[in-house]
């Protein structure tokens, strides 16, 4: 990872009541979240980055086949860190797509920091990953989703050949001049 002397967070090491609501790092099967913080090597001249407070979601990439007949609906949570003139903070949103693995399109919807976002997801060149660009309800920012399906469509009959879990990165950017960034993770289970 790069990372000089950050850590990343385990289910027991989270303290009780932090994000009120949000599924606890370790309830997921084959996708998992947490945080991590240090200093990063840079290369060259660049020298260390400090990471406060990062974001991070690992996991089982599904590499089996995927049913193409079928559609599934993905919700989950979303935690992230939102700059903009005032301050810094951290805070916690959800989301929900319906995908469509036939032509591998979806609609998604998110809520992060009081703001509401739709758009459109796509896949990418691999079948199981796929972004896309949502726009503010507002107009005021974008949100980008990179992410991908986790888990074993083989390991369980009953989901019909589709991916258990969903998984990925965020990044928020600014339409205009407004002061407004974030970046974070989101992770989410087949409904």
């Amino acid at each position: 990872m790069g990372n000089k002397n950050g850590v990343i967070v385990s289910p027991g090491e989270l303290a009780d009541g932090f994000a009120t609501g949000m599924t606890r790092p370790g309830q997921y099967d084959y996708a998992q979240w947490g945080f991590f913080f240090g200093d990063a090597l840079g290369t060259g001249t660049s020298g260390q980055t400090r990471v406060n407070l990062g974001h991070v979601v690992v996991g089982q990439p599904t590499i089996d086949t995927i049913t193409t007949n079928v559609q599934a609906t993905y919700a989950g949570e979303i935690i992230g860190t939102i700059a903009d003139a005032n301050s810094i903070r951290d805070t916690t949103g959800t989301f929900s797509f319906d995908w469509n693995f036939g032509d591998g399109t979806g609609t998604a919807e998110a809520a992060l920091d009081g703001r509401q976002y739709t758009g459109a997801l796509g896949k990418q060149t691999v079948a199981s990953r796929f972004n896309g660009t949502l726009a503010h309800t507002g107009g005021q920012s974008t949100m980008t989703m990179n992410g991908g399906f986790f888990g074993l469509v083989s390991a369980d009959p009953g989901n019909l050949g589709r991916p258990p879990e969903t998984a990925g990165s965020i990044s928020i950017a600014p339409i205009g001049n407004a002061a407004y960034h974030g970046a974070g993770v989101f992770i989410g289970k087949m409904q």
